[in-house]
């Protein structure tokens, strides 16, 4: 129960928990101004101190100069990163040299919905997704400059845009992307919008209505999921950002695709799913509605929504037909084991 418990607080927080002989939990924020607050737990509490080191590449820390040194009953560290616009990761060392790293899952673009590192996550062989490889978001059309340099900073080489429509060639330049792919996600259902407006579609047919998207976009869309792969399974076109128009759709979906084929567990796949609701500013959106009557907003909400329902009718659907993820990347992609061991010495650590 105790390792079930720090792997859930894992999904979230971006943390590492290492087993010695105490167990570490760790959270790293940010503030509107880029700082950062570094907090942990230690578990049974020890005495001495902790030296905290930052880096822009989650794989790699210099030693020599700690960013920040605490008492480990402080249970947390303000981080002050001057002048920069690199996202920040932090290596803790505790003693007899129980380290971990932690880092902010979303981070704070204003011009990008839903910008978050899909590393973190420990597969059935208790192997983890490195920090900063795999990005999913929501568009970056209308991205700023200031927004485009931070995300140059990440050295993000490639964006695989799942949407209907073209990808933004304006962030060849500004963001420092060199490979921009588009291998679009649909669902052949008809706009439920006029229905919405003449308040002849509510809650329930909402909910129904994106348990169809869900399972439809698995089941038509295995060309673009397989060019998705091809992408993925080259180690130079890393690191990758997914993108659909908000990031909780057509990037949920290859996500959990991606993520059965490195064997990560289904709770760890669904939470993932589940953190668009805090990274996602749907206030914006629903905003477009106030002037509609309360039942047609509640399906436009019921529609934006990530319920854990809509993802699960596309899981339970791959496994009633196929058996696993990793039988429906077999038998409808072409995504053999070979080729997901493959993914995996890329991804994985």
């Amino acid at each position: 129960m105790i390792r079930y418990v720090f792997f859930l607080l894992s999904l979230l927080f971006l943390s590492a928990c290492v087993t010695q002989s105490y167990e570490v939990q760790s959270v790293c924020e940010v503030t509107d101004v880029y700082n950062y607050v570094v907090k942990w737990e230690v578990s049974p509490r020890i005495e001495g101190e902790v030296e905290i080191f930052s880096s822009a590449d989650p794989e790699k820390f210099d030693l020599r100069k700690p960013v920040g040194k605490e008492l480990i009953s402080k249970g947390r560290a303000d981080i002050v990163i001057k002048g920069s616009l690199s996202r920040c990761y932090f290596l803790l060392i505790f003693p007899d040299n129980v380290r971990t790293i932690v880092g902010v899952r979303c981070q704070k673009f204003p011009t990008v919905e839903n910008f978050r590192d899909v590393g973190g996550y420990v597969n059935a062989d208790y192997h983890t997704l490195k920090w900063g490889r795999l990005y999913r978001s929501g568009k970056l059309d209308s991205i700023s400059d200031i927004d485009a340099k931070r995300i140059a900073k990440m050295r993000v080489k490639t964006i695989i845009d799942l949407r209907s429509v073209v990808v933004n060639p304006h962030l060849s330049t500004t963001a420092g992307i060199k490979n921009q792919f588009h291998f679009p996600v649909i669902a052949q259902r008809s706009n439920p919008l006029p229905r919405v407006y003449r308040q002849q579609f509510k809650r329930g047919d909402a909910i129904v209505f994106m348990q169809d998207v869900f399972r439809d976009m698995v089941l038509m869309n295995k060309e673009s999921f397989r060019r998705m792969f091809d992408v993925l399974l080259e180690e130079k076109n890393y690191p990758v950002i997914l993108s659909c128009r908000y990031g909780n759709i057509q990037s949920s979906i290859a996500t959990a695709l991606v993520l059965g084929a490195l064997d990560m567990p289904e709770q760890a796949i669904i939470e993932d799913y589940l953190l668009s609701n805090k990274y996602f500013n749907m206030r914006a959106v629903a905003a477009q509605a106030m002037t509609l009557p309360l039942e047609s907003q509640d399906a436009i909400t019921s529609m934006m929504v990530s319920d854990e329902r809509y993802l699960n009718s596309a899981l339970e659907l791959i496994k009633r037909k196929y058996g696993s993820i990793k039988e429906f990347l077999h038998i409808e992609l072409g995504v053999d084991e070979n080729d997901c061991n493959r993914l995996k010495a890329i991804l994985l650590e």
